[in-house]
């Protein structure tokens, strides 16, 4: 039986020629013919290996214990470098997807035990209990209708530390905390590739999101932070309660000014139009005295029916619509829900071994891997 969100082998739509079309973009930077059909066996094996992507279940459909050996050895041990494939990757999904914003996600893989790189053990609310897991940052492009991922990062904690990382990089290796991984991720998303044109979104709740939002500031681009509700700021709007009174949090300041709210149309996958009231207000979020920092937008919403705002995001982008600003902020759920569907069909969760190159070779030929499983189930970069 198939895990939930993976297709049986009989019932997986042809995609060799969506791959064999993309191999000459995709891995051009490869620069040996036996890696480069190593790395489309690769793919191939993620979208047709029935339950998890492992490198045995690949392996099976090719041969064996044989080829289980060398693609362990060319995903684990290789010297080939990820990164332009990456790139070579956003720069196709630009030009055919385009894109109109870029979401920086975080992404929590469960592990079942302690020994895959980055491994680390701690309560998790969103689960409720003392787990084991990984911390990724994604880097996806969005329309309104699809998303994909083209970048990641990995948290490597301070127990990761030292020899146990394989293969360490600089990102291992200075060991930064995750709220400046995730920052440094906005930044590079911010700075780097194709999609360096369009705003970029960001989910800070679980994180230190003012530290976020310096950095980002201090880049001057366009981008949405989502923020906690208990997230503090400045009213700089003397028409709005709460005024030169102090910090105020942005639940209470959205439910003060909730008589403003405008009612919005939104449109998500298949055209389907929603509606919800959105307030937008000017805000500070300076937190030294003398330095109240760049007016900025706080925009929440109330979808149709709650009582409660479905978000809190802080915005640069001020001179923008409230439509077209709810509109962008709603890509944030739409690719979190595309990782988690179309993620468990290509193995993001996958990966097992301590190899740190070996992780990110995994989750760059399984984003690739994505790519075709969206062009060949929807035909929409076709």
């Amino acid at each position: 039986m198939s895990r939930p969100g993976t297709l049986a082998p009989s019932h997986i739509p042809d995609f060799d020629h969506v791959i064999d079309e993309l191999r000459p973009r995709l891995f051009a930077t490869l620069r040996r013919k036996d890696q480069r059909e190593k790395a489309v066996n690769y793919v191939r094996g993620i979208l047709r290996a029935e339950g998890r992507k492992s490198m045995s279940n690949i392996a099976e459909l090719l041969g064996g214990r044989a080829p289980e050996q060398a693609m362990h050895h060319f995903i684990s041990s290789s010297t080939w470098d990820w990164r332009p494939i990456r790139e070579a990757l956003a720069g196709y999904l630009d030009e055919v997807l385009r894109p109109t914003v870029s979401v920086v996600t975080s992404v929590t893989i469960p592990k079942w035990g302690e020994h895959s790189v980055g491994v680390n053990r701690e309560f998790l609310s969103e689960y409720g209990k003392v787990v084991n897991f990984q911390r990724a940052f994604c880097s996806s492009v969005a329309t309104e209708e699809v998303s994909a991922p083209v970048d990641w990062t990995l948290f490597v904690p301070e127990a990761w530390g030292g020899e146990r990382v394989r293969g360490r990089t600089a990102e291992a290796a200075n060991n930064p905390a995750a709220d400046r991984l995730l920052a440094g991720a906005a930044l590079d998303t911010v700075r780097a590739g194709p999609s360096q044109h369009l705003p970029v979104l960001v989910d800070a709740r679980e994180f230190d999101a003012r530290s976020v939002l310096r950095e980002l500031v201090a880049e001057r681009s366009s981008w949405m932070v989502r923020v906690p509700e208990d997230f503090r700021v400045l009213p700089h709007d003397p028409k709005v309660p709460r005024y030169g009174v102090g910090p105020v949090r942005v639940s209470e300041l959205s439910a003060s000014v909730k008589g403003l709210a405008r009612r919005v149309e939104w449109s998500g996958p298949g055209s389907r139009n929603n509606a919800a009231l959105v307030v937008a207000v000017w805000v500070l979020i300076g937190d030294e005295p003398g330095r109240p920092g760049q007016p900025l937008l706080l925009l929440a919403d109330w979808s149709e029916g709650q009582l409660r705002p479905g978000g809190f995001w802080l915005t640069d982008m001020g001179r923008e619509t409230p439509e077209h600003l709810l509109q962008l902020a709603k890509s944030a759920a739409r690719v979190e829900k595309d990782l988690v569907e179309t993620g468990e069909q290509v193995g993001f969760r996958d990966f097992k071994g301590r190899s740190f190159p070996g992780w990110h070779r995994h989750m760059t030929l399984a984003s690739v891997a994505y790519l075709v499983a969206l062009r060949g189930r929807t035909g929409v970069l076709a």
